[in-house]
């Protein structure tokens, strides 16, 4: 049953991280499927993983989440806004364009050695600014940079909050019209496609993410509801296939309600004593601390894996163990980036900049 929780603003949820790696791995692994299918070969796992996309949709509501636990007590403190965005956008802006640098020179490389065009690259000066910024439909050379776009752009309605409270009715037009696309898209045909940007089925599971903090905040779900709400996840999963109009709402409304459901089930265990520090979960913990480099690097790395494994297409072993290697060094790879790299840069640009705006407030 919902009884009251005392869990505090400034608790931490080793769960989240857990989940932030459960999700950049289904990601993974989804990638590595994804070759196998257009092929039209048989799909590593036996298919396990071809669904491993709604790792993106677990990700958007552990953001709501985690930006509403870590900043909610500034709502109505507009002097924080400049702070908030500057914090977001140093957690992802040094980290994407280093990769894409990496990106575009190895593509650079590989056109050069072989002679021919591997990828298109924009080359206009409008066209570099919106991949350099995120903007919506910027050119997508790194697969998985598109969820970025969504990502900033929530940060930007939930900032709103913090400028002032009083704005929440354009945060619920928001989330109102991104319901209505869902419910009746044909109300919008002909709009704008910034329009499905700014109001797209994803902004909901956003706002997810910020019920299940709610949820969390308020009560304390016992241990029982939260494996009858993992049961629940799971049988949504299964049987709530029907056809719904668009892929944004169709994965809004299966995977980002069963991504609810699921983070809601796994904050409330930790709550309640389970999840308990040991060697596994802080193994697993690390694997979420290196799960936004996990999702940005590995991507690039698929067309010399599709290369290696292309002798043995017909031997599903051998492309079982390939793909567990992959994705095993790759997470390992990105481990250690994030101890040596991320981590410390991320950290010293945000004392710089600390230091850049209390130099400028004090004049």
């Amino acid at each position: 049953m919902l009884t009251s929780s005392s869990s505090s603003p400034g608790l931490v949820f080793n769960t989240i991280q857990i989940l932030r790696g459960l999700a950049a791995i289904l990601v993974v692994v989804y990638h590595l499927s994804l070759g196998y299918e257009k092929r039209g070969q048989e799909l590593i796992m036996g298919g396990l993983f071809q669904h491993g996309f709604a790792g993106v949709d677990l990700f958007f509501v552990i953001s709501g989440f985690v930006i509403m636990h870590t900043s909610h007590r500034y709502f109505s403190k507009p002097t924080y806004f400049g702070t908030f965005l500057r914090k977001r956008a140093i957690r992802i802006y040094p980290i994407y364009w280093v990769t894409l640098a990496f990106i575009m020179g190895g593509i650079l490389l590989l056109e050069f050695i072989t002679k021919t065009p591997i990828a298109y690259l924009p080359t206009s000066w409008s066209l570099i600014l919106s991949s350099l910024l995120l903007l919506p439909y910027h050119p997508n050379i790194n697969g998985v940079t598109w969820s970025l776009s969504f990502e900033l752009y929530y940060y930007l309605v939930f900032g709103l909050l913090i400028v002032s409270r009083k704005l929440w009715p354009v945060v619920a037009i928001v989330l109102t019209l991104s319901g209505l696309v869902i419910i009746s898209p044909t109300l919008f045909a002909g709009s704008h496609r910034l329009f499905f940007f700014f109001f797209s089925p994803y902004n909901l599971e956003f706002a997810a993410g910020v019920l299940a903090w709610w949820l969390i905040q308020r009560y304390k779900v016992a241990s029982s509801r939260c494996f009858l709400l993992l049961g629940t996840a799971l049988v949504w999963l299964l049987v709530n296939d029907g056809p719904l109009v668009s892929d944004a709402g169709k994965r809004t409304v299966l995977y980002g309600v069963s991504s609810f459901l699921i983070l809601v089930s796994f904050t409330g265990l930790e709550l309640d004593g389970w999840f308990k520090p040991s060697l596994i979960t802080r193994q697993l913990m690390k694997v979420g601390d290196a799960s936004f480099l996990i999702y940005m690097l590995h991507f690039s790395f698929m067309p010399f894996y599709g290369k290696l494994v292309t002798p043995f297409e017909h031997n599903m072993i051998v492309q079982n163990i390939a793909a567990l290697l992959f994705t095993t060094v790759i997470t390992v790879v990105c481990i250690y980036l994030h101890t040596r790299f991320e981590a410390p840069l991320v950290k010293k640009l945000n004392l710089i900049s600390k230091s850049i705006s209390l130099k400028l407030t004090n004049g």
